[in-house]
């Protein structure tokens, strides 16, 4: 993670809880970071996580500890199940450890199969770390504009049924009947 300095960086303490609740930091808590390129969007996650659940396919992976990226390319507030939009999540497969699952829910797409997602995790003494790169095509994104762009985590806990999810760059977290209005990020060169 040393080699992410110069990237944009979150921490789950910059985030808000949109639902649910995290009982502490050892519960649910860390850090994150964004750089791209002109092809891709690359996201590294430094995460305490203390039970990590990825065994959920396709368009339940949302229900398990899950990153969540939406795009609103038109900047028209983001609406569920719109092709034009993007609710692209990324799980740590404890399935098959090391590997990712991904899925994009308005493209209905396993995007690991397609290539879109490439990355792996790895496991820490207090949860894990994740590394992925995202290709822009699938996020709908184009280098050197601004983009309607959002992240959020989900924390899922078997032992004490709980779940958590917390959202970032978000500027109103109000819904808008079907919409969401999402943050701004300028993914500059």
């Amino acid at each position: 993670l040393s080699e992410w300095d110069r990237s944009v960086r979150f921490s789950a303490r910059d985030l808000f809880v949109d639902y649910g609740y995290i009982a502490s930091d050892d519960d649910f808590s860390g850090k994150g970071y964004l750089a791209w390129d002109d092809t891709h969007l690359y996201l590294a996650l430094d995460l305490r996580d203390n039970e990590i659940i990825g065994s959920r396919n396709d368009d339940l992976l949302y229900k398990d500890d899950c990153i969540e990226i939406y795009t609103d390319p038109a900047g028209d507030d983001l609406a569920w199940d719109d092709p034009a939009d993007v609710q692209l999540g990324i799980v740590p497969n404890t399935i098959q450890p090391g590997t990712l699952k991904s899925w994009a829910w308005f493209q209905k797409k396993d995007t690991i199969a397609s290539g879109d997602v490439e990355g792996m995790w790895v496991r820490t003494q207090r949860g894990y770390v994740l590394e992925c790169r995202i290709a822009f095509d699938a996020l709908k994104i184009r280098p050197g504009r601004k983009h309607k762009f959002s992240i959020l985590l989900h924390d899922y806990d078997r032992k004490d049924r709980s779940s958590a999810k917390l959202a970032s760059y978000f500027e109103d977290s109000e819904r808008k009947g079907n919409r969401i209005e999402l943050g701004t990020l300028e993914f500059q060169a």
